[in-house]
């Protein structure tokens, strides 16, 4: 059951969740054409299978207990957990009883008997397997000559228009990392949920990026951090249908200060063209949250954009006005 991105449609995934139990979930992929010498921001809005369902028995400092009898730190780093209510934290250690988090965010408003999922982590070898070798990406000749680019955001640092955090390339049947050894394998490098990455074709080629996996059919949540300072965060729609601004349920909540007037404007949400050529390109679009509907810079602040499409797993930047340290909840139903 896989469909193309245009293809897959809320309405197309009602008609496979409302099969019988026992068909198989929802499977689909991203195609998203990348031009030559240009910028493309991208995600992964799917998961891996599932490799366990728990119950939380109770909730720690830094994690939760479960009834389960595990293998110690069979699930460290490479897996995640995500709660019922759309919460989300990479594992960074268990033991024979229970999981510690990383993000412990992830643990407000958990209590026993809520339910989570573990996946698998999506990784650069996995998105991007050696057999898409032409198609999604192109191998590098040499540590210089780097056909195709894999830059990571900046999600440590504060600021606006940060840099990359870090920039892969492939090179001898496996994915390096710039300014590392180049026979270090990088392979299992995480790339993860709701959060894009930008994937940089400077070859004389157009490729064709290429997302698949299971369709997250619950909710999906994540944390906004505020900083003292203003700070671009980033962030994905998270799913693999078209949108629009008022279906990401994000304006009007805690997670995204709305602004007071169309010039004193709080957090702003940066959209990207796809379509447009050419590298670091700047954002498409910037919109703010007024008088209860999405607004667009530079129109008429009277004029909604609360329909406003956002492609299949958009990538978009959150313009966090500088506030008070801490973090608020963006949970979102599903669309379907």
């Amino acid at each position: 059951m896989k469909m193309k991105a245009s293809a897959i449609t809320a309405a197309a995934l009602l008609a496979l969740a409302a099969q019988s139990a026992s068909a198989v979930s929802a499977v689909g992929y991203n195609a998203v054409t990348v031009p030559t010498n240009s910028d493309v921001l991208v995600s992964v809005p799917f998961t891996k299978d599932a490799v366990g369902s728990f119950t939380v028995s109770s909730v720690t400092a830094n994690g939760v207990t479960v009834t389960n009898t595990l293998t110690v730190n069979a699930y460290t780093n490479g897996y995640y957990v995500r709660f019922t209510g759309g919460s989300w934290s990479t594992i960074s250690a268990n033991g024979t009883g229970g999981f510690t988090l990383a993000d412990t965010n992830a643990l407000t408003g958990v209590t026993a008997g809520n339910t989570f999922n573990v996946y698998p982590h999506q990784t650069l070898a996995a998105v991007f397997p050696s057999t898409m070798e032409g198609k999604s990406f192109k191998k590098s000749v040499s540590t210089v000559s780097r056909s195709t680019e894999i830059l990571f955001p900046n999600t440590s640092s504060v600021g606006i228009n940060k840099s990359p955090s870090a920039t892969y390339f492939f090179y001898n049947n496996a994915w390096r990392k710039v300014g590392s050894n180049p026979t270090t394998s990088f392979n299992n490098t995480v790339v993860s949920p709701q959060e894009y990455f930008i994937l940089r074709n400077r070859g004389t080629n157009t490729l064709t990026y290429v997302a698949s996996g299971n369709v997250e059919a619950q909710a999906a949540g994540r944390y906004v951090a505020t900083q003292t300072a203003k700070d671009d965060v980033a962030i994905v729609s998270g799913r693999p249908v078209a949108m629009t601004l008022a279906s990401l349920k994000l304006g009007g909540t805690s997670a995204f200060v709305t602004s007071v007037s169309s010039v004193s404007r709080k957090d702003e949400l940066l959209v990207f063209n796809n379509s447009a050529t050419g590298l670091n390109k700047s954002q498409a679009a910037t919109y703010y949250y007024y008088n209860n509907a999405w607004r667009k810079v530079g129109a008429s602040a009277s004029t909604s954009f609360d329909n406003e499409p956002l492609p299949a797993g958009a990538a978009l930047i959150i313009r966090k006005a500088a506030g008070t340290a801490g973090a608020a909840a963006w949970n979102q139903s599903s669309p379907f």
